[in-house]
């Protein structure tokens, strides 16, 4: 596994990058967290457009 060896670090969805595996075993509970959030936010997504496929009321209206 690569880790960020240069002197700076980036960031991915709010998180640094780990420059060592050290740092990334103590970064790992807000990573699984952070992903935690994103699915709930994926389902409530996809809750919204099934409901948008939904023609609500009698069909033959326009």
């Amino acid at each position: 596994m690569a880790f960020n060896t240069s002197g700076s670090n980036g960031t991915l969805a709010g998180l640094s990058l780990p420059g060592s595996p050290e740092e990334m075993i103590r970064n790992f509970p807000a990573l699984l967290s952070a992903l935690r959030i994103m699915e709930a936010k994926i389902s409530s997504l996809e809750q919204k457009i099934n409901s948008l496929e939904k023609i609500g009321g009698n069909g033959n209206q326009l």
